[in-house]
């Protein structure tokens, strides 16, 4: 694994090959100098700088500011990473998101089905005609009247007289009664005086008794009632008179005297009836709950909302029925009370309220009241009708989109687009373990709630996918003065999070607003915006395995053909000398990569120094402080003996379509233990091809 570096190279001194010619002491090449021997000697000594780079923490961060940068209190290196990324080209977006309320203050009502029974019916009383009975009906002879009877034994009777109610087939009666009266016009008192209600239609069955005891003669009077609760009567009936008469003398009788029988019907309350059904009235209310309590309604303003209601009519008389919902009204502040006509029984109608601009403003905040009442026509003819008998309503509701609530908000979700960036860690970056880490999610609030933020952050790489969920809380603000805030995060979730070194990380906000305990105002303007999201660790880092910087390749061409020559047949030895000055405070190990493409050089070098099978130039650790921190600079020079097909590597023909390129891997080995890189640690490295040849006349020629 490598860590490409990025860093300003310093520049890499190279010359021009000229042909080796000419006299031994002015043998020089362009790019090369002659060494002329200590003492007599029959070599040549050429030297060609093969590397001069320097690599710097502070460039590099400069370099990779999107993932890295300098800790303002120690100058240490850190990983950094920004949502959204600043661009100065202006195509990124300036802020993460912003999520609006919008449509978000929205509920649908339950749909509901009700049904109401019509209940006891009332049937109006009403005044049974008169019953007069006359004396000589009772007795069953004749009685002379303008005489004196001096004697008249006393008799018994038993008659039956019609007692019809009008308008009335049958009845099945839950509460009333039928109140009778009795006047005694006869000139001799009246004994156990009984009366009977018979239910012709039911073969004479009794319905009632009542006893009557004695009535005294000329105008006594007696009064009873009978108890039809319970009963089920017709509207043919009789009433039965059994008694008897005492015994009288000397009695004057100046007409046929009569028995004269009142009754009045009470108003009843039956459970089933055929007959002539007067006006019935009934009412309900029924309630429409909201599906949750994410809005907990006190008043409200709806932008748009309906609610329709299908009303069935099961009873079998035409009735009109009048809908309310009493817990709005519309834009002029009218009640919403709607009226429908002529129901006839079992056509379904149907029957809408637009609930746009309304007010919305409920007796309990997470429900809304329906109600109705239904009148019925007076019948013309007889029906039957049974107190079950019911009115069916459906209530279909619409969504409801409220432009400003005064309540409690639980939890409403306000959305964000989804972002996703790149981050070009660099590889080997992999080794590298981030002992502490923070999050700083920087949001604005222009709503009146307290709300929170939900992060899911999803980060992938070429190793699989990790996730980090942040949800965190922040102050109400308002449209017209949006509180900015800085929420903190720091958690082993989101260091392990980062130390996945995520290549893709995508964001998926969340505003959560409304906690379900406070009372506020929100309205559909109001936003929440999440500017930026800012992943930080810690300047130290352990270093896990072996991890490699490769700063960006040199070019170090040096074309001389003959020069080639001269060294292939006049080669004696060659050396390759390094000097590297670290301030890095962990050893390194330097290697030199040469290639003919700047792309391979690190991939598909034509040689290397050291040889791959051989380890790099070691480079001990620079000092350090008490606090670890590099505190000077350590230098190592080596000499590396190479063979002559490794020089002839950094010789090229006389061709200008080669080129030859050398770029210095730094390794830096496991650390074991955290360790701090600062902004100005850094790594030189010169290297220089010293080369000896044999000065012969092959030389020279």
């Amino acid at each position: 694994m490598k860590l490409p570096s990025g860093v300003r190279n310093r520049p890499l001194w190279r010359y021009s090959a000229a042909a080796l010619a000419g006299a031994l002491g002015t043998a020089l090449v362009a790019g090369c100098t002659v060494e002329p021997p200590a003492a007599p000697s029959t070599n040549f000594v050429i030297s060609i700088p093969v590397a001069n780079d320097s690599t710097r923490v502070s460039e590099l961060v400069g370099d990779r500011d999107d993932f890295l940068e300098i800790d303002d209190v120690t100058g240490g290196m850190k990983l950094k990473v920004t949502m959204p990324l600043p661009g100065s080209s202006g195509a990124e977006p300036e802020i993460l998101g912003t999520a609006e309320v919008g449509q978000n203050l929205k509920v649908t009502p339950q749909a509901n089905s009700f049904s109401t029974a019509i209940g006891d019916l009332s049937i109006p009383g009403q005044t049974i005609p008169e019953v007069e009975v006359k004396m000589s009906t009772l007795l069953g002879r004749d009685i002379p009247t303008g005489t004196t009877i001096p004697s008249l034994p006393g008799s018994t009777f038993d008659i039956e007289v019609p007692m019809p109610l009008a308008g009335v087939t049958a009845l099945e009666i839950a509460t009333g009664g039928l109140s009778v009266a009795v006047d005694n016009g006869f000139p001799v008192d009246l004994v156990n005086l009984a009366l009977i209600l018979r239910d012709n239609s039911a073969g004479g069955a009794i319905v009632d008794q009542i006893d009557l005891g004695t009535v005294a003669a000329n105008g006594g009077s007696a009064a009873g009632r009978f108890s039809l609760e319970g009963r089920t009567i017709s509207g043919n009936l009789a009433l039965a008179v059994a008694g008897g008469t005492a015994d009288g003398t000397d009695l004057t009788v100046d007409e046929d005297p009569s028995l004269v029988i009142n009754s009045e019907l009470e108003t009843l309350l039956v459970t089933r009836a055929t007959a002539l059904i007067p006006q019935q009235e009934f009412e309900d209310s029924q309630t429409l709950d909201f599906p949750d309590d994410r809005i907990q309604v006190t008043e409200a303003v709806m932008s748009e909302g309906g609610i329709t209601l299908v009303v069935t009519n099961n009873i079998p008389i035409v009735m009109e029925v009048e809908l309310s919902l009493p817990d709005l009204q519309d834009a002029n502040g009218n009640a919403q009370v709607l009226l429908l006509d002529s129901l006839v029984a079992g056509q379904p109608r149907e029957i809408t309220f637009d609930l746009t601009n309304n007010t919305f403003a409920p007796d309990h905040p997470l429900q809304m009241r329906l109600a109705y009442r239904a009148r019925t026509f007076a019948s013309d003819t007889e029906v039957t009708i049974r107190s079950g008998g019911e009115i069916d309503i459906q209530a279909l509701t619409e969504q409801m989109v409220f432009t400003r609530v005064q309540g409690r908000l639980n939890e409403i979700s306000l959305t964000i687009p989804q972002q996703q960036r790149d981050v070009e860690f660099p590889d080997g970056l992999d080794n590298v373990s981030i002992g502490d880490a923070n999050l700083a999610v920087f949001v604005t609030s222009g709503v009146g709630f307290l709300a929170d933020v939900d992060i899911l952050f999803t980060g992938t790489n070429e190793r699989g996918t990790e996730t980090l969920v942040v949800r965190e809380t922040f102050e109400r603000g308002n449209p017209d003065n949006p509180k900015s805030d800085i929420l903190a995060v720091s958690s082993a979730d989101l260091t392990r999070f980062l130390n996945h070194l995520p290549t893709s990380i995508t964001v998926e906000p969340v505003v959560i607003v409304g906690d379900g305990a406070e009372e506020e105002i929100i309205e559909s303007d109001h936003f929440v915006s999440l500017d930026s999201v800012v992943f930080r660790t810690a300047p130290r880092l352990t270093v896990l395995a072996e991890t490699k910087i490769d700063p960006d390749p040199e070019d170090i061409s040096f074309r001389d053909s003959e020069a080639r020559d001269k060294i292939n047949t006049n080669f004696e030895s060659a050396t390759v000398v390094t000097e590297i000055e670290s301030s890095i405070p962990v050893g390194i190990g330097v290697r030199l990569y040469v290639a003919r493409d700047p792309a391979t050089v690190y991939t598909d070098p034509v040689t290397t120094v050291p040889v791959a099978s051989e380890p790099p130039f070691q480079v001990p650790a620079a000092p350090v402080d008490a606090n670890g921190l590099s505190d000077g600079t350590v230098t190592a020079t080596q000499e590396l003996p190479i063979l002559k097909e490794q020089v002839l590597q950094f010789l090229l023909e006389d061709d200008p379509n080669q080129s030859l390129f050398a770029g210095v891997r730094v390794t830096l080995p496991e650390t074991g233990g955290e360790v701090e890189v600062r902004a100005t640690d850094f790594i030189n490295v010169i290297a220089g091809l010293r080369v000896e040849l044999e000065l012969n006349e092959d030389l020279v020629k």
